[in-house]
């Protein structure tokens, strides 16, 4: 299930265990988040909101 606690333990994996520069963090992010818009978009039933965009500014720092 997505939701916004997954998100940031994604975003927490990718910092420590994976030690990825912040912008590689943020291209991630930015695919995921494009992808979950378009499925919002074509199945609205799926999801409210897309938990990927609800992540404060900077998370990747």
């Amino acid at each position: 299930m997505l939701n916004y606690e997954r998100a940031e333990a994604w975003v927490r994996q990718m910092k420590r265990a994976e030690d990825l520069a912040p912008s590689t963090i943020r291209h991630r992010h930015g695919m995921l988040a494009r992808h979950l818009d378009w499925m919002i978009r074509k199945h609205p039933d799926t999801m409210a909101a897309n938990p990927r965009r609800l992540l404060k500014r900077r998370f990747s720092r």
